[in-house]
């Protein structure tokens, strides 16, 4: 029996002392929330009052991206970094993972090089293969474009920030330095 491995990633709804619910993405292994996820979606989705259904498909629009990110080992800060993000057939591949249910993006996976002596195949054995090999169920054009919209979005918040990153971040010497002194009960100089 072959056992299907679950997605490493899970969306929590956590429900706020004001009653509202806010959709969480976390790692289920830890069950630790994803920060950079989880700041986007309380610093650009919240803040807009999109409802939690909004956040809950953008998140897992987010999720979708990591799945891509960790199978095919890309590292977005380091590519960041360097000023380049994704090849074309890194793209091309990226839509396939939108356009496919969550539960179906493991057959996705790209396999491990075979360590067999020889490529050389029948063609009757390579029919077999794409007969015996389980089909994924895609999501609908509409609700695929709008997954890859929301991953666009995340991308171009975390260029934003990363852009940004200096400003907000000053160094520690810096920051002692523009810290403000108290010296009334009231003023500040």
């Amino acid at each position: 029996m072959v056992r299907k491995q679950q997605n490493p990633y899970v969306i929590r709804k956590v429900v706020l002392a004001s009653g509202e619910r806010f959709p969480v993405p976390v790692e289920r292994a830890t069950g630790l929330p994803l920060y950079k996820p989880t700041l986007y979606a309380l610093t650009r989705l919240r803040t807009k009052n999109r409802a939690s259904e909004t956040i809950g498909q953008s998140s897992l629009a987010i999720i979708v991206l990591m799945r891509f990110l960790n199978d095919h080992q890309i590292d977005l800060d380091e590519r960041m970094a360097s000023g380049r993000l994704f090849t074309l057939s890194e793209i091309e591949t990226l839509v396939r993972y939108c356009r496919t249910l969550v539960d179906d993006l493991e057959q996705l996976k790209p396999k491990p090089p075979s360590t067999r002596a020889s490529n050389v195949s029948s063609l009757e054995r390579a029919r077999m293969r794409k007969r015996g090999r389980a089909t994924t169920r895609e999501l609908k054009t509409g609700s695929a474009g709008t997954r890859g919209l929301y991953i666009a979005n995340y991308l171009q918040w975390l260029v934003e920030l990363r852009a940004t990153d200096a400003i907000v971040k000053p160094h520690r010497g810096q920051a002692e330095a523009q810290r403000p002194r108290v010296r009334g009960r009231r003023s500040v100089r």
